[in-house]
């Protein structure tokens, strides 16, 4: 149907039509939501939706002190549907993400959840809707549809995906409530066949770059709107008079930020030892027979995920090729039982953090967790490692070894204290609410 109307003035030009593409993926995740079981083929095992409920009562079940949740951002408004949930887009691409995928495939498989049992084709189901929401979603130029850009092979392979599950609606092979909605379906082909046409006339014809298919959504056009509209709204420009002075607003004296920062400076200053961190690796990590059967607690994976990342931010702050290298980890550790959500997550960019550089992070995050209520939590998480892990305060570069430690301090005790106080921000909120509900029960 994208190609049965040509543009009113020039019959040599098509009108190209699409169903937009967030809307779509709402109404995918509705009637997965509503229906609670779909059907992709007679021979498979069916799509559960209550699959992602496991996934989320694992994550809960994990202490929130501790960064152990496969799926962090999944909350109870993501799986019991309101009015106002249903047409939030953020609700429905966070359910059928990579992280939902991985997070289902890693508790099945390296946690070996009986409830997860038959999860695969949820888990596919998933993972083949992230990859098409992504590629009708191409936000910024460095991730644009090019003429080498495998997103025009995903939907290309969507589109044969989505025929052959109609084509057991229609051959009887399964019941047509197991499948989407026409209308939804219908949509989906629409945008995908239109997507991959217009991406090829704007690459091969006009000789564009790429394509930033997040353009062709309606909410770009919303947001045109509202930016027009608010630019006919006259803007009161505050101005400065050069000759204002800015006496007393200054303060001079040193934040309590830039004290506690001092302080531990001059802690690491005397305590840090130069020492090869490769060299100081116990031997549970000398064995090179690891195996991926081998059972690891949830919240050890999700660290070792956490501290790679941690691990790539700590090297933005040095050009030392020493202390670069200091962060690296093996080839091996690929292999080992504790890189198993990092394995499933990576795309070729994640890195495998030095093992002694893990074990060092660990010690703060139980640092972290014992003190995380205090008010002097920054200070009394390095207080016990220095008192608890002083065999972990070594670095390999003399030079900078207490440069380099204080930032590796500072930065994942900031980031902890942020991830806890937005943790337990919500939890408030929460309990505000269901006071405001009770309350409107009760006469005064």
């Amino acid at each position: 149907m994208w190609k049965l109307y040509c543009a009113p003035y020039e019959s040599n030009k098509e009108i190209i039509f699409f169903s937009d593409a967030p809307h779509s993926i709402k109404n995918v995740r509705n009637k997965l939501h509503d229906k609670k079981i779909l059907r992709v083929s007679p021979n498979q095992h069916p799509i559960n939706w209550n699959f992602y409920n496991v996934v989320h009562k694992l994550d809960q079940s994990q202490s929130p002190l501790v960064p152990t949740r496969a799926c962090p951002k999944i909350t109870q408004r993501h799986l019991k549907l309101d009015n106002f949930s249903k047409m939030t887009v953020k609700f429905a691409t966070q359910v059928l993400s990579n992280s939902m995928a991985k997070a289902i495939h890693f508790y099945r498989e390296h946690q070996h959840i009986e409830e997860l049992k038959y999860s695969e084709e949820t888990e596919k189901f998933t993972s083949i809707f992230n990859s098409v929401f992504d590629a009708l979603n191409r936000r910024y130029p460095a991730e644009g549809i090019r003429s080498s850009s495998k997103d025009i092979q995903v939907l290309e392979e969507s589109i044969s995906w989505l025929n052959d599950w109609e084509s057991h609606v229609i051959k009887g092979n399964i019941k047509k409530d197991e499948f989407l909605t026409n209308s939804t379906a219908n949509g989906l082909r629409v945008t995908m066949k239109s997507t991959i046409d217009l991406s090829k006339y704007l690459l091969e014809t006009c000789g564009f770059k790429y394509v930033l298919t997040n353009k062709m959504n309606q909410d770009r056009f919303e947001q045109f709107s509202v930016q027009y509209a608010n630019r006919l709204v006259q803007m009161i420009i505050l101005h400065v008079h050069p000759s204002y002075k800015f006496e007393g607003i200054i303060n001079s004296e040193p934040s309590e930020r830039q004290i506690k920062i001092n302080r531990l400076k001059q802690l690491l200053d005397s305590m840090v030892e130069e020492s090869d961190w490769n060299s100081n690796v116990d031997l549970a990590f000398q064995d090179h027979t690891y195996s991926t059967k081998i059972k690891v607690a949830a919240k050890e994976c999700v660290l070792y995920y956490i501290c790679g990342y941690v691990s790539k931010q700590i090297q933005k702050h040095t050009k030392c090729n020493v202390s670069l290298s200091a962060f690296k980890g093996t080839d091996w550790d690929a292999q080992l039982p504790v890189a198993a959500l990092t394995n499933l997550k990576s795309k070729g960019y994640l890195l495998y953090p030095n093992k002694h550089f893990f074990k060092l992070i660990t010690a703060i995050e139980e640092g972290f967790v014992k003190f995380a209520q205090d008010p002097e939590v920054f200070n009394k998480t390095i207080d016990y490692v220095i008192i608890e892990h002083n065999n972990l305060l070594t670095f390999p570069c003399n030079i900078h070894k207490t440069e380099i430690m204080t930032t590796i301090f500072q930065y994942y005790i900031t980031m902890r204290i942020k991830q806890f106080t937005l943790i337990q921000n919500k939890e408030v909120k929460q309990k505000s609410f269901k006071k405001k509900k009770l309350s409107k029960l009760v006469s005064t």
